[in-house]
């Protein structure tokens, strides 16, 4: 799905075509050769074990040469929620 999503993006974009096609031919030339880059949210107090979790399970079956990195942002307790309504009511403030 990404790469169709990128694919799209790319069509009218000469520089942007031109990186996805050297990814694509990186990525068929190697399949192990791979990256993933995520970033996790959550509404809890911060936890070293609660991360680990993730990149344990992330990191399953993972080939040796492929790469995880994971970002972790953590919200005030139970605030996902509200998150939607709080962005759309900060976008109503910002706009002049």
């Amino acid at each position: 799905m990404l790469v169709l999503y990128l694919a799209r993006r790319a069509d009218g974009d000469s520089a942007l075509r031109a990186q996805l096609q050297s990814a694509l031919k990186r990525y068929y030339t190697d399949t192990l050769d791979v990256k993933l880059f995520g970033c996790l949210i959550r509404d809890m107090e911060p936890s070293v074990s609660d991360l680990r979790a993730a990149a344990d399970q992330l990191g399953k079956g993972r080939p040796q040469a492929g790469l995880i990195e994971l970002l972790a942002i953590y919200l005030p307790k139970n605030r996902i929620s509200r998150l939607g309504h709080d962005v759309t009511e900060a976008m109503r403030g910002a706009r002049p």
